[in-house]
């Protein structure tokens, strides 16, 4: 389902640059810095997917680990459900 909002889990060699980096990003609607991690929010599941190392690339910036946040079928049921 990547047609519903995502949240993505991103570790760098800087956070901060990436986020705002990520902000201009068209697929990107939240960031959210919280400990050595990136929290980021998208609309778009393959947009960010292939947004993400771009920009990370085009800033200088190592990703370590990007990992779907919301993967699990109790937070898909959610999504379905709210609908």
């Amino acid at each position: 389902m990547t047609d519903r909002p995502h949240t993505f889990t991103l570790r760098s060699s800087d956070n901060r640059r990436l986020a705002a980096a990520l902000v201009a990003d068209a697929s990107v609607v939240g960031v959210e810095l919280e400990d050595d991690r990136l929290n980021v929010r998208t609309s778009d599941f393959a947009a960010f997917a292939l947004a993400a190392p771009r920009v990370a690339q085009t800033s200088d910036i190592s990703l370590f680990e990007v990992l779907p946040a919301d993967e699990s079928l109790e937070s898909v049921f959610s999504y379905l459900v709210k609908r």
